[in-house]
């Protein structure tokens, strides 16, 4: 029965002896707050340029987050507001503000038809994983804005 489960579930969702490889950070280009903005001589400018760049690209992976997860969406809707008002306020501490990268439209499109071409049992997972990495990456940014300031 085992084998038999294992092989519905690889035709049907793409969980095949392979697909773990989907689950590399790199397969999806996450933002990442890296320990350079914690360490003592860290460039105050290019850390605030980096988590206001890392948050807007979370923004729009939120977007799909909230739309995969209907049940949750007020909570994920809640928390993507909550992003967007972090990203204005980062702005403000970056002098140079409109060189902050962010998505064009036409980038933003293509990215969330990436993510919305995968099956539903991936879509489930990206969103999980978006999830996680976005958790890890704002502890690092809360331990960083406690820093600078």
């Amino acid at each position: 029965k085992a084998i038999l489960v294992h092989f519905q579930l690889c035709d049907k969702y793409a969980v095949c002896d392979n697909s773990m490889e989907t689950f590399t950070p790199n397969s999806m280009n996450l933002p990442k707050m890296d320990d350079r903005c914690l360490q003592s001589s860290f460039n105050k400018e290019k850390c605030f340029t980096k988590i206001a760049s890392g948050l807007y690209a979370y923004h729009i992976h939120l977007l799909f987050v909230q739309d995969i997860y209907t049940n949750e969406g007020k909570v994920v809707k809640d928390l993507r507001i909550s992003t967007e008002q972090l990203v204005d306020a980062v702005k403000l501490m970056v002098k140079d503000y409109y060189e902050v990268p962010e998505l064009d439209a036409d980038a933003q499109k293509v990215l969330l038809a990436k993510l919305y071409s995968e099956s539903d049992w991936l879509q489930k997972v990206t969103a999980r994983l978006i999830l996680r990495d976005f958790t890890h990456f704002m502890a690092k940014t809360a331990r960083a804005i406690r820093r600078i300031e």
